[in-house]
């Protein structure tokens, strides 16, 4: 995606939430974030300059001052008042889901501004967590020089009962991975319009032989690109089916499609020490 290659996206069931309310607090901004509604992250800044007044993590706080403050140069009359916001999840935060994203993608409407404008003043990555966050169906997502293109898909496969998603507990930081990625110094072009053209194919796949064959070619291609191991190779290599990296290569998710039975699927990762995996339906909104 960083370079121009095409990727489908597909809502999920989770999400986050930003709200917000006048605030008695003159000349403040008081930001409090709830992890399925417990409290994990609090904070009080200076309306006029962004000032950090106080927080429970500074180095979170700062992340948040650099978005409202990037959000304010997009818009000059945004945060003109003191504020109360809440955002909130209906997940654990380390399994990733984009919540960077989908709290840029909630800033920027909150401040009336293109989120993807936003989204490049603080990060290097490629917007497809923030074309997720503003989308409720699938969609396959292509950024070329700064533009980014949406086309909507259907995409829920009749084998998606053969579907799972695996949390491997390994959250990454996306930014590295960015940096390690732009590190690598390759001709892609040809790598851009395979992973393209096979991204075509999977939101297409009738049948679910034809879908693990296209994410095994997906995966090997990135595999050469990275100069490193699939996921499969490192950590499943016995797994009678196919593994997917998916998002940050080797962190948060993976997908596992196979022929086995469920139970057997679920056996497998939980004797490996990975207990939190959900069938396809119930990460993935319908549509």
């Amino acid at each position: 995606m960083l370079f121009g290659a095409k990727a489908l996206a597909v809502p999920l069931k989770y999400g986050q939430n930003l709200n917000v309310n006048a605030s008695p607090e003159k000349s403040r901004i008081v930001w409090t974030a709830k992890e399925m509604n417990e409290t994990w992250f609090a904070a009080e800044l200076g309306l006029s300059d962004l000032s950090i007044i106080t927080t429970t993590d500074h180095e979170i706080a700062s992340r948040l001052k650099l978005l409202l403050r990037s959000a304010r140069e997009l818009n000059p009359d945004f945060l003109s008042m003191p504020v109360l916001v809440e955002t909130g999840i209906n997940f654990p935060r380390s399994w990733g889901l984009g919540t960077s994203s989908t709290l840029t993608a909630n800033v920027a409407a909150w401040a009336g501004v293109d989120p993807f404008h936003l989204h490049w003043k603080v990060s290097s990555g490629s917007g497809y967590d923030v074309a997720c966050a503003l989308h409720s169906s699938p969609i396959i997502y292509q950024v070329t020089d700064m533009v980014p293109k949406m086309d909507r898909v259907p995409f829920f496969p009749s084998f998606h009962e053969q579907l799972y998603f695996v949390y491997l507990g390994e959250k990454q930081d996306s930014a590295k991975s960015i940096a390690e990625f732009h590190s690598l110094h390759q001709d892609r072009a040809e790598s851009i319009r395979q992973i393209s053209q096979i991204t075509l194919e999977i939101s297409e796949a009738a049948d679910v032989v034809v879908f693990m064959k296209l994410l095994k070619r997906h995966e090997s291609i990135l595999s050469s690109n990275l100069n490193l191991p699939t996921v499969k190779e490192s950590l499943f290599p016995d797994f009678n089916g196919v593994v997917k990296s998916l998002g940050a290569w080797g962190g948060d998710f993976v997908m596992a499609v196979s022929l086995l039975p469920e139970k057997k699927i679920l056996t497998y990762f939980k004797t490996l020490g990975y207990p939190i995996i959900f069938p396809y339906a119930q990460m993935v909104m319908p549509c």
